[in-house]
């Protein structure tokens, strides 16, 4: 819809399915600190080492942000949102499936970049969406989402490592985002 026209209420469905993103983002994005331990004993990776894989991701996401979010200026947020969410989640799994240091590495930084226009895309939604008056509202949701994610992504992985195991947690964590963007993809239009 046009800002000018009065708002509807379907913008309340579009801050939900961005509130629910970003929890799943700050999920996904987390649980790796959880798994340190399992996969440092299992791959046989010193614990210095591993901040490169984490280094990987904050590296990845800082040089994709911009052109990520340029992509879904260019190309609408539904399409460029969704492939986003596919791209993350799928390197989600992946991480499960590292058999070393240069892999975790290598899928550390796909995940990061895949992950990088989420928040751009996000944001470009809103404005959409929401008039200018009630923006700092739904964008305070969605960052309160984002934190709950945080909060709660240590608890989840915790939990999901002694029932299965790490590398079957990311497995795990990867579906909600699936689901997610097989939703948005179904439900939302620019």
């Amino acid at each position: 819809p046009l800002l000018t026209e009065r708002p509807t209420k379907v913008r309340h469905g579009v801050l939900t399915f961005l509130c629910v993103l970003a929890l799943i983002l700050y999920i996904d994005r987390n649980c790796i600190s959880q798994a340190l331990t399992s996969i440092e004993k299992d791959l046989k990776i010193k614990h210095d080492q591993m901040t490169w894989v984490l280094m990987a991701f904050t590296l990845s996401y800082a040089l994709f942000e911009v052109p990520m979010g340029w992509w879904g200026d260019k190309y609408g947020s539904r399409g460029v949102l969704t492939r986003i969410v596919m791209w993350w989640s799928a390197f989600t799994a992946l991480t499960g499936a590292a058999i070393g240091l240069p892999s975790l590495i290598l899928i550390r930084f796909l995940f990061g970049a895949g992950e990088a226009g989420a928040v751009p895309n996000s944001a470009c939604v809103l404005s959409r969406w929401y008039p200018i008056e009630q923006r700092g509202m739904a964008q305070g949701a969605i960052n309160a989402s984002m934190q709950i994610g945080a909060a709660i992504a240590p608890i989840v992985t915790a939990e999901l490592i002694l029932g299965i195991g790490w590398r079957w947690s990311f497995a795990l964590l990867s579906i909600p985002g699936i689901l997610w963007g097989l939703a948005f993809w179904t439900w939302y239009r620019d």
